[in-house]
């Protein structure tokens, strides 16, 4: 069992007080933009090109993992190739021209346990994936600290570091099936997949906004 592995007590889910969900509306998308540009200026100290993350999300799928009422997590798919895409060509050189899919952007807070956290997102995205999208092979681009998370749930290190345009750390090129990552995610957490997808807003979504003292939380809405 991996060290990621979260176990259940008795017949409670460890994810019950976790949801994914996914942004459709432009005020969902700069929301969660907020939020994780909140959580990599203060955990790494890196900024991006907003406009061009702005035309990214626009794209691509952009998840929000929430803890409660709190958002714990954030991430990012693209459809691959993309003309946006960073890390474009390195995949298909590599051995992954099946990938359809790029995974990026993915940071947690410090507050929950960011390895926790993002496995659960991890997980929860690849199930949201597979039911509500043509996407079934991924290759992503990840920080050294994620590369047993990505093995972890089935993915293969394609042997390659690559400078991703603001950031500071080398990141590695990785590719896998969401198949796999929703199944081995789900073994290491300690639920089922059925279980899985009771955490998973798949006809709503919840807005990040600001609350007392700027602290972010999320408020929900139906679509």
């Amino acid at each position: 069992m991996s060290a990621c592995a979260v176990s259940a007590s008795g017949d409670r889910s460890p994810l019950e007080r976790f949801t994914l969900s996914c942004a459709r509306s432009d005020e969902e998308r700069a929301g969660m933009a907020s939020f994780r540009r909140q959580l990599f200026l203060d955990r790494r100290s890196v900024a991006f090109d907003e406009l061009l993350e702005a035309r990214r999300d626009r794209d691509g799928h952009l998840f929000l993992l929430t803890e409660g009422a709190l958002p714990v997590a954030t991430g990012r798919v693209l459809a691959y190739p993309s003309r946006l895409s960073p890390v474009l060509g390195l995949g298909q050189e590599l051995g992954a021209a099946g990938a359809d899919s790029e995974v990026g952007r993915i940071a947690a807070a410090r507050s929950t346990g960011g390895i926790r956290a993002s496995l659960i997102l991890l997980t929860l995205g690849s199930i949201w994936l597979l039911r509500q999208s043509g996407h079934r092979r991924y290759v992503a681009y990840c920080h050294p600290k994620l590369l047993d998370l990505y093995r972890a749930v089935g993915a293969e290190d394609l042997g390659i570091s690559c400078a991703v345009p603001g950031r500071s750390d080398e990141h590695r090129i990785v590719s896998g099936t969401y198949e796999q990552a929703a199944a081995r995610g789900a073994r290491l957490l300690g639920v089922s997949e059925a279980q899985a997808q009771r955490s998973i807003r798949f006809d709503g979504l919840w807005l990040v906004r600001e609350g007392r003292g700027g602290a972010q939380q999320a408020v929900g809405s139906s679509s």
